[in-house]
Parts: C-alpha cells; sequence; structure tokens
C-alpha cells in the first residue's frame, strides 16, 4: 500500500503476516531473541515492529543492528576438523531483519529478478532441479 509521497506503508497485519512464517526454535546470533520471543509475543509488539519498519523505510535507513549477522561455521559429519574445507558456514541474521525481509519479499517478490542459475532460496526449486540441470551439461 502506498502513503504521502509514495512511501511504503508497513502496516501490523504485514508484520503478523511476516511473523507467521518464521520457525520455531530459530535464534539470531547477535542479541538473544529467538523467534518464539516474537511468535509468542502477540499484537502489541507486531504495532511496534511495524512503526520501527515504517521509520526505516520513511527514512531512508536500516540501522546497524537490525542488519548484523553471525557466522558460524559447522563441521561437515565426522571428517578432519583441522581442514578448512570440512566446515560448512551459516549465518545468523537478526530475527527482525528476517521481518524486515519477509515484508518487503512479500510485496516486492514479482518485481525482483534473480539469475536462471540460482536454485537455493527460490519458490518452485529444488535440489533435484539443480540435479538434472547439472547433468545435461
Amino acid at each position: 500500500m502506498q502513503g504521502r509521497n509514495d512511501v511504503c506503508i508497513i502496516t501490523t497485519n504485514d508484520v503478523a503476516t511476516a511473523v507467521s512464517s518464521l520457525k520455531h526454535g530459530k535464534r539470531d546470533g547477535f542479541c538473544g531473541l529467538t523467534s518464539d520471543h516474537v511468535l509468542h509475543a502477540g499484537q502489541d509488539l507486531h504495532s511496534h515492529i511495524a512503526l520501527l519498519f515504517l521509520s526505516l523505510v520513511t527514512h531512508g535507513a536500516v540501522t546497524d543492528d537490525l542488519a548484523f549477522s553471525t557466522i558460524i561455521l559447522i563441521p561437515k559429519g565426522t571428517s578432519s576438523r583441522t581442514v578448512s574445507a570440512n566446515y560448512r558456514a551459516i549465518t545468523l541474521s537478526s530475527i527482525l531483519g528476517k521481518l524486515f525481509d519477509r515484508i518487503l519479499l512479500n510485496r516486492y517478490a514479482d518485481f525482483l529478478a534473480t539469475s536462471q542459475l540460482q536454485f537455493g532460496y527460490k519458490k518452485a526449486f529444488y535440489c533435484y532441479v539443480f540435479i538434472s540441470f547439472e547433468g545435461n551439461h
């Protein structure tokens, strides 16, 4: 929904929809929040988050805390832990950052383009699609 001066309006319903997409038990790597904190907080928190996000969009700035992520390494199986290639990195993003991203993606996904070679994190693309694609080249 567009408002005065074409500023994107973020509503409590937008936040509630984004919150409902969170998985239980996920932690952020920075301030110690879990997805469960937000999932069980209720409508009052959704209103405050909507106001926060609206101010970010209005002023065209995102706080460092919202954009902060922590990268941790997880060993792959039982392979040698002295070889860096035997680890995979995961990123723990801010719970509020995930909500902000989800709201923007829900609203603007139809206007965003990705590479034909990207298979992860895309609707209707799964590993077997990538394997099939790779097998044909």
